[in-house]
């Protein structure tokens, strides 16, 4: 059979009585892809951990891509919904990526090289000419706020947010540079939308997932520090005024307007993992979170530092697969492939 809905006779014999069936067979594969950032592409879990002076493996080394992410899980966790389907799976989420380059233009990677990797929209664009695409799950926005300058800005500054912003600017704060980057999301978001529009990928066929909460102890406190770098006297920290700050200015703001873009674009919101993540922190002790030191042990760079452990991927796939789940097997029937 291929793909789609098929006729399909079966010869049945009872009793010595011959007789025949029509019937209709749905062949399904589903195929997704993952787009977007570190927490789409499972920085922080590499596929097999560095061990002694042997580097990390990752899927793609240039992208710290790893079959460990939350978009693969999710993937792995569809293919077991039904023996009646299969799901192909490609994965093009790239660390470091933001919306304006990575997905919608060309990117270095996450490990510097030339020439630059092409925008993730081209590669879907050109893979959803040729297939049908049943999911397209999506973590972006946190790059394009500059999350990363930010944590090493409030690890070596007091109250950072109240110093300098991390993309210049004379007398912008960080304060105010991350106000002034959440005001563009909006922009960006409707960008990315016309080129899945353009892609003939359906809106509601995009699953895009909000991010975790890494600010809280095991009793939802906020940590204190979130990360502490050094010992003693030469001890620096991203202290608790500091992660509270990140927790409301950064964070908070980042997950509504990741809602905002779903409701107005048609997207499928991916919500709940704040509120999973609430008692599972960097600081708590039983933390879902890379820390700094497990970092470099495992990939031997600081990249994974404030990413999701394996666990911590796990829950968050067990956010998209029920959602992803009901859109394919809608009151219990499989969704037929797309006519030509």
């Amino acid at each position: 059979f291929a793909e789609g809905t098929n006729p399909a006779t079966f010869t049945h014999n009872s009793g010595g009585e011959v007789g025949t069936t029509s019937t209709e067979v749905v062949v399904q594969d589903w195929l997704i892809i993952g787009i977007g950032d570190s927490n789409g592409s499972g920085e922080g879990t590499p596929d097999i951990r560095r061990s002694g002076t042997t580097a990390a493996v990752w899927v793609d080394q240039r992208c710290d891509r790893s079959g460990n992410s939350y978009q693969a899980r999710s993937a792995r966790l569809l293919e077991k919904t039904s023996k009646s389907t299969s799901v192909t799976f490609v994965h093009l989420a790239c660390s470091g990526a933001e919306i304006d380059t990575g997905l919608l233009k060309g990117y270095e990677g996450i490990i510097a090289a030339k020439p630059d990797l092409a925008p993730q929209m081209r590669k879907v664009k050109r893979i959803a000419k040729k297939r049908e695409v049943d999911a397209l799950i999506v973590s972006i926005g946190v790059n394009d706020l500059k999350f990363g300058a930010m944590v090493v800005k409030c690890i070596d500054q007091i109250a950072c947010w109240t110093r300098a912003d991390v993309a210049g600017g004379s007398g912008s704060t960080l304060d105010d540079g991350m106000k002034k980057r959440l005001a563009e999301l909006p922009r960006l978001y409707a960008r990315l939308a016309k080129k899945i529009d353009r892609a003939g990928i359906e809106p509601d066929r995009v699953y895009i997932t909000q991010y975790f909460d890494s600010t809280k102890d095991q009793t939802g406190t906020t940590c204190s520090p979130l990360i502490r770098v050094g010992a003693g006297s030469l001890s620096v920290d991203f202290d608790q005024a500091e992660a509270q700050w990140a927790h409301d200015s950064v964070l908070a703001p980042l997950n509504a307007a990741v809602r905002a873009a779903a409701e107005k674009h048609g997207w499928t919101l991916v919500g709940g993992s704040p509120e999973l993540f609430a008692d599972h922190g960097y600081c708590s002790n039983d933390s879902w979170i890379v820390s700094l030191a497990q970092s470099l042990s495992r990939q031997g760079d600081q990249n994974g530092t404030l990413h999701s452990t394996r666990k911590g991927n796990d829950a968050q796939a067990g956010l998209v697969v029920p959602i992803v789940r009901s859109d394919f097997f809608a009151q219990q029937k499989i969704r037929p492939p797309r006519e030509p």
